[in-house]
């Protein structure tokens, strides 16, 4: 008899491959999935009822191995680039064939190049890392999917990519109109999101100008959104320019009034990019030592962002002002 499971568990069963037992393949065996993990191998009529089921037609289930030398992978050697990142990179690309485990190597090499190898393992053990790679544009359709509600959005530049063998939540569908097969991504839907702009009402609708990238698209997919401004406005101002208002209040659960919210960041008509801040963030960020300093002077031992912009100085704050260059108006109309 088959085995009742309860709806909320939804197992995965993996169906329709021979399966690696000891040393022997057998027949009609299936794998239950329980996240990440293998709950249980059992007859595949024993498979529990309500699961999602995925049929391999073909094919053989092994138990995944541990690599106990690897130097690089997917483009990445370990050696040349000793940093978290790499070993990301190098995992993803020996997950691909299996390797659940593996135990990162330098070969040969300066004390500098051992000392990093050292410290970026040390970081990557405690805070397991898991990837999903898109692409950018795979991003936005995420996105754009979330806020629309939808089950998947679709996109043609995976094609003849390498990106959906190392990221199995990109998947292909045949077009309903008969065009053949397109890549389709699962949306994204944030429990929060901060966004920064250039300026809101007490309501919190959000007007922003520049390069707008995703604001929009992530703010209507997130559960709740909170806004970041330089300057919090009077309603009557938002109207006046209503093109402007990309986010609206009804979406936008708290406005949080922070000038100088985005440094080293730029906010466009407000203030430029602090390209010097941005150097000094490359060098500091190289060494464990002084990534953890950096973080003590900038970030743990000031008490608020105030004291953030005190510790920057109005002298170099004012370096960073933009200029002026007005748009020309224009005429809505006025209907009464």
């Amino acid at each position: 008899a088959a085995t009742l499971m309860p709806d909320a568990l939804m197992p995965v069963v993996l169906s329709g491959a021979r399966v690696l037992r000891g040393d022997t393949l057998v027949e009609g065996l299936a794998a239950v999935l329980d996240g990440a993990e293998i709950a249980a191998v059992l007859p595949e009529s024993e498979a529990p009822r309500g699961a999602s089921v995925r049929a391999l037609d073909g094919g053989v289930l092994t138990p995944g191995f541990i690599d106990v030398q690897v130097n690089g992978g997917g483009g990445a050697l370990f050696n040349q680039a000793p940093a978290v990142d790499s070993l990301v990179t190098i995992g993803a690309a020996h997950r691909r064939y299996g390797t659940t485990g593996f135990l990162p190597t330098v070969i040969t090499d300066d004390s500098a190049v051992i000392d990093q190898a050292m410290r970026a393992v040390e970081q990557a053990i405690p805070r397991p890392l898991e990837i999903e790679e898109y692409s950018h544009f795979g991003m936005v359709g995420r996105y754009m999917a979330g806020a629309a509600n939808l089950p998947f959005f679709p996109l043609r530049s995976y094609i003849g990519s390498d990106m959906p063998s190392a990221n199995g939540q990109i998947r292909f569908v045949e077009s309903p109109y008969g065009d053949g097969p397109i890549a389709v991504v699962p949306p994204l839907q944030p429990d929060v999101t901060f966004v920064h702009a250039q300026r809101a009402d007490k309501h919190g609708n959000t007007q922003l100008w520049g390069l707008l990238g995703t604001q929009k698209e992530v703010a209507f997919a997130s559960e709740k959104v909170v806004v970041v401004v330089e300057e919090i406005v009077e309603t009557e101002v938002i109207r006046r320019d209503p093109n402007r208002t990309l986010i609206p209040g009804l979406i936008v659960d708290a406005v949080v009034h922070e000038p100088f919210g985005a440094h080293p960041s730029y906010v466009q008509g407000y203030y430029d990019r602090d390209n010097e801040f941005y150097l000094k963030w490359d060098e500091w960020s190289r060494e464990r030592k002084t990534t953890e300093a950096w973080l003590h002077e900038w970030v743990y031992d000031l008490p608020d962002r105030a004291a953030y912009l005190e510790k920057l100085g109005s002298e170099r704050l004012d370096r960073l002002a933009p200029g002026s260059l007005e748009s020309d108006p224009v005429n809505y109309g006025l209907y009464e």
